[in-house]
């Protein structure tokens, strides 16, 4: 009888010695320095100058939990000489775990009320390196149509995909690791999707032009490519 009871006893002990120590506790960020936002993304380059008035789709409580996901965040507006107008955020958070991990756009945009819909996973070329993983969808609300472009990185990984996300976590995670994660989202007001992806298109590529190449790799991770140093 003190057996029997003993034995689950202890494999009950054993399991949960493993668990702790399979759970990740070293927080493994892609660069060693701490970036600025600010710093890294200029107000102003090449044709797209800075818009302060436009205000952009983003957690409106300032006691969200976003403020827990994300120790920086940044949302601009830009507007190039014919008009076009482009959102920008940018959200980082130095833990990926798993009560801390990005929130992907779709949720975001439904919170506030928006319709998401064509949700699709496709790449974005650019100069000086490997095409980027992205996804891009539609976000409606009343008259308001905003095509929607976006890409994660998590760690050194840019998975666009729940389950590849989750995949990466695991895998950091049986390394001892917590990955940083970072997103980027550009987003516009047009009704016609395709000329829209075109312009953010256009907008990255103009913007990772600009860069510094020191800082490539913490808004790309791997896919830095030829410019990271």
């Amino acid at each position: 009888m003190i057996r029997r009871t003993l034995l689950p006893a202890a494999a009950m002990v054993l399991a949960a010695l493993a668990a702790e120590a399979m759970t990740p506790s070293e927080v493994h960020t892609v660069t060693r320095e701490q970036l600025s936002l600010d710093t890294i993304v200029p107000e102003n380059f090449g044709q797209w100058t800075y818009e302060p008035r436009v205000r952009l789709v983003q957690p409106e409580d300032p006691d969200a939990l976003a403020n827990q996901l994300y120790s920086q965040t940044l949302a601009r507006a830009y507007r190039d000489p014919q008009g076009n107008l482009v959102m920008l955020l940018i959200a980082y958070g130095p833990s990926q775990s798993d009560q801390l991990q990005l929130h992907r756009p779709e949720l975001c945009y439904a919170a506030q009320g928006f319709r998401v819909s064509d949700a699709a996973k496709g790449t974005l070329a650019r100069d000086g390196g490997p095409d980027i993983p992205v996804v891009r969808l539609g976000a409606r609300r009343e008259s308001r149509y905003e095509p929607v472009t976006y890409w994660m990185r998590v760690g050194q990984e840019m998975p666009s995909g729940v389950l590849e996300r989750q995949y990466v976590k695991l895998r950091e995670g049986l390394a001892g690791r917590i990955p940083d994660g970072l997103l980027v989202r550009v987003s516009s007001l047009n009704g016609d999707p395709q000329s829209a992806f075109e312009l953010h298109e256009r907008f990255v590529r103009d913007l990772l032009g600009v860069v510094d190449p020191r800082h490539m790799k913490f808004l790309l991770g791997a896919y830095a490519g030829d410019r990271q140093t």
